[in-house]
């Protein structure tokens, strides 16, 4: 559970840092199962060599993270108990983002929910590697959760050059096992390597990190659900279904799945 420092940290940042929720041996036996994830043939339509979709609702091997004590207790101190996990649940492998938001397509089809009082809805990261000179992590604006998308608002410079003080980049100092947790408006990239190229990366760095989508459980989980489910590249979400075991599990364990 976060005490108040932490969550008006969040609040004010937009970002979270939260050292050790998982033990090296969780890490290592994540990273490992990404690994054989990853090396194996693609059968789902819209995953890639270095995105899987709906990991946990279709591999068992992820699912106790949901349940996770201290995952779960951490998102309800941010969320609220009756919390949603979102059906965007993911696993990244070397892959490096630009700057954005993850409401930044959102903000794009002229959608303003997520600029409503009671919006909160944030990814839950677990990296599973240091984020070191090989990258492995996040970089952050620190603030920018509270301004409007710069990429998708002709006005938004106005809001930008305003900021006292101007925002500066964190690159988040998180270590396997970490967990970070992320506003869905704050802009953020990857971090990227100062050692070497990103091909140059050795296998003991290769980066692995593991998305969980989560929100307050308000009217806007429908909304975002319904943008979602909009969006042609989500093929996933074709005729979307929780396997029942996974449901139940979730259930059993007094949490709610979008």
């Amino acid at each position: 559970m976060l005490n108040n420092t932490q969550i008006e940290q969040f609040h004010s940042d937009g970002f979270l840092l939260i050292p050790s929720v998982l033990k090296q041996e969780q890490v290592r036996e994540l990273r490992n199962s990404l690994i054989k994830l990853f090396n194996s043939e693609i059968n789902f339509e819209g995953d890639s060599n270095n995105l899987r979709n709906d990991i946990c609702n279709r591999y068992q091997e992820f699912r106790w993270l949901l349940i996770h004590q201290s995952i779960v207790s951490t998102l309800k101190s941010l969320l609220g108990t009756n919390f949603v996990y979102l059906p965007e649940i993911a696993a990244q492998k070397s892959f490096y983002s630009t700057w954005h938001k993850d409401t930044t397509s959102q903000e794009a089809n002229g959608l303003q929910f997520q600029w409503e009082p009671n919006y909160l809805m944030l990814e839950a990261a677990i990296y599973l590697q240091d984020n070191d000179e090989y990258g492995g992590g996040l970089d952050v604006i620190a603030g920018s959760h509270l301004y409007p998308d710069l990429s998708t608002n002709s006005t938004a410079h106005d809001f930008w050059s305003k900021i006292t003080p101007p925002p500066y980049i964190h690159s988040i100092p998180s270590k396997a096992g970490d967990l970070v947790l992320f506003d869905f408006r704050i802009n953020h990239k990857a971090s990227l390597p100062t050692k070497c190229a990103v091909d140059s990366i050795p296998d003991s760095k290769q980066k692995f990190a593991i998305f969980i989508a989560c929100s307050a459980n308000n009217e806007h989980v429908l909304s975002y659900k319904k943008f979602i489910y909009s969006r042609p590249t989500y093929y996933y979400l074709k005729d979307y279904q929780y396997q029942e075991d996974f449901l139940q599990l979730v259930r059993d364990n007094g949490l709610i799945l979008a």
